[in-house]
């Protein structure tokens, strides 16, 4: 338990780290900005946030556990270490030249200059390899070193800001705090004995892609609806993103707290196979988003007027429907891959969440059938598709506990 702990803790500052920039400059992005301006910075963020888990491969997951199944062998992390570095590059610069050219074409697109300035953050970002920290159990190492260039792009940042630099100017310096990062993060692991090589023969690449495909494309499905609701709103206004990011930002906030703890459960439970950890886990975790609900219960229109003005106050009710999505997405989460390591079952896990992206884009349909669509309407477009993917691991579960125990 003391080891889930601590790795929590490291993985939780090392996130939180990346969550700095906008929760300082989101506030003071609402005071020096127009409405519009707000909604391209929250644009931005929601693009580099997704474009992130597209250059994760499943990572975060598969990494993990293909660390474990090689016994943590340097010369085998190393090799699947440039198997996707290799693969990031590639993939990067193909979407690069897409981007590129369609940025050629329509210059003064304000969503395709978003897209083109974001490119840092999302290149450098993806260079970074958590689950291999994670795995060596070095999380304390990268969780200074990304602390440290999150403050100098902070500092960067409200530069840009103070002297009266447009939005992509501050979108643009976000992104140095990630160069930062990843050049220290590769020269650590190179210090280490992890080297990087690239990799030529297909046969690597294609077996990778096949192993990590599930992986992959689970999460890709649940980043898919997750980040949705940004790309929607912003066809519609820039008030309606505006106000819906700020909600969205606090939600992504609580969501990245227990992910931490899930992240590091999952190691840990493949490893130990304990239910009482497990189930600890899952009582903790539900206490903290009863004690954050009752916070923004009690205290929403406060926090919201003095961290971001009266104009943001309509985000109240967005907050509130944000907390009961929570409340399933710890559900849902919990019952994800650290439930399925008890039984080493992962199958199941995988397919709920493309099921889960089938309710969200059907229920989207629906309200665009109906000229229904709204920023609450959305989120409970979301709340319907997390109690779908809970009830469904749930019901593995179960399915697989009983067997366990037979």
């Amino acid at each position: 338990m003391l080891k889930l702990m601590l790795n929590s803790i490291y993985l939780l500052l090392a996130q939180a780290s990346a969550l700095l920039i906008p929760l300082f400059l989101l506030p003071l992005l609402t005071r020096y900005y127009g409405l519009s301006d707000v909604a391209l910075y929250i644009l931005s963020v929601s693009v580099i946030s997704f474009s992130y888990l597209i250059f994760d491969f499943g990572l975060s997951t598969y990494g993990i556990k293909k660390s474990a199944e090689v016994e943590y062998c340097q010369a085998e992390i190393s090799k699947l270490f440039s198997i996707t570095l290799t693969v990031k590059f590639f993939f990067f610069l193909l979407v690069f030249l897409v981007v590129g050219v369609i940025f050629y074409i329509n210059q003064n697109n304000s969503y395709i200059k978003v897209v083109v300035f974001s490119f840092i953050s999302i290149f450098f970002q993806s260079l970074i390899p958590y689950w291999l920290f994670q795995s060596i159990n070095k999380m304390k190492v990268v969780t200074l070193i990304n602390v440290a260039s999150r403050l100098s792009s902070i500092i960067i940042s409200v530069f840009f800001v103070f002297f009266g630099f447009d939005i992509y100017s501050v979108i643009l310096a976000t992104g140095f705090g990630w160069v930062i990062a990843s050049c220290v993060s590769l020269k650590y692991l190179n210090s280490l004995g992890y080297t990087v090589s690239v990799i030529v023969s297909r046969e690597p690449l294609i077996s990778f892609f096949k192993e990590v495909r599930d992986f992959y494309l689970s999460r890709l499905a649940v980043s898919s609806y997750l980040y949705s609701n940004v790309f929607i709103l912003s066809t519609l206004s820039a008030v309606n993103l505006a106000v819906y990011g700020v909600a969205d930002y606090i939600y992504k906030i609580i969501q990245s707290l227990v992910s931490v703890v899930t992240q590091a459960l999952f190691p840990q439970i493949a490893e130990s196979k304990d239910y009482t950890i497990f189930f600890k886990t899952l009582f903790l975790l539900l206490l903290f988003i009863f004690i954050i609900g009752l916070f923004f219960k009690l205290y929403s229109h406060d926090v919201i007027q003095l961290l971001y003005g009266p104009s943001y106050l309509l985000a109240i009710p967005f907050i509130e429907a944000f907390i009961v999505l929570a409340l399933f997405n710890v559900l849902s989460v919990i019952f994800g891959y650290p439930a399925a390591s008890l039984f080493s079952k992962y199958d199941y896990v995988n397919y709920s969440s493309y099921f889960c992206l089938i309710v969200y884009f059907f229920g989207v349909v629906v309200l665009y059938l109906l000229n229904a669509i709204s920023p609450l309407h959305l989120i409970y477009i979301l709340i319907a598709s997390e109690i779908s993917t809970f009830l469904w691991r749930l019901a593995f579960f179960v399915k697989y506990y009983k067997l366990q125990k037979v």
